[in-house]
């Protein structure tokens, strides 16, 4: 099993995003080996980085994947 990083980012402009980005973290958090908290304000922006099996994380929409050091591997 290959574990991967990715960081999800929902914004208060696509209320659908958010609605994706809790159902998707809600229905798989058991399968995945780190979520953050929200690292967002909360407001205007949701963001969390995750880890997980790279087949369960090719799985995330790609309207909710986001680029960070988290998800390139440059950040513990």
């Amino acid at each position: 099993m290959t574990i991967s990083r990715a960081t999800l980012v929902a914004t208060a402009d696509e209320p659908e995003s958010r609605i994706a980005a809790f159902q998707w973290i809600t229905e798989h958090r058991n399968s995945l080996q780190f979520v953050s908290e929200n690292l967002g304000c909360g407001c205007c922006v949701d963001i969390w980085n995750i880890e997980g099996n790279s087949e369960l994380l090719a799985q995330v929409p790609a309207k909710l994947l986001g680029s960070s050091a988290w998800a390139n591997g440059l950040e513990a």
